[in-house]
């Protein structure tokens, strides 16, 4: 038992270095957003923590400078993307929409103009519901 334990915080160490520094800086603030965004969404719901999100992110629009290109953007999106699921993984309440608010969230501090999606439907009687990020009209 104790030997998998020093094994995986090996292997966390060794993924961790393999980071850039700009990775390991997404990564800390999606580990750090993420109970934030699900604590939010309980105590004040959806509307509010989307509302209080889109204040927040609209402050530092761009903190980590202008993007160039469109190749850039797309470096940064996927990046950002990535760090987002890493960091949900350590959160067994990571939900689409918590994991979509986070993204948004980041993407929007970064000075990237994405869209928070959410669908809904009922299918075989049962009520069910999707959140994703889009940029430019693509997921």
């Amino acid at each position: 038992m104790q030997m998998t334990t020093i094994t995986s915080i090996i292997q966390k160490t060794r993924t961790w270095r393999k980071f850039s520094l700009y990775q390991r800086y997404l990564l800390l603030k999606a580990l750090i957003l993420l109970p934030l965004i699900h604590l939010s969404l309980n105590v004040w719901g959806f509307k509010r923590t989307y509302s209080i999100l889109g204040n927040i992110g609209n402050i530092g629009n761009g903190e980590w400078g202008i993007v160039k290109n469109e190749n850039s953007i797309s470096s940064q999106i996927l990046t950002t993307v990535s760090m987002v699921k890493i960091a949900a993984k350590y959160y067994k309440w990571a939900t689409c929409l918590r994991k979509s608010l986070a993204l948004w969230f980041l993407l929007q501090r970064q000075g990237i103009t994405t869209e928070l999606q959410i669908g809904t439907r009922f299918e075989k009687e049962e009520f069910q519901a999707h959140a994703w990020v889009e940029y430019q009209g693509m997921l």
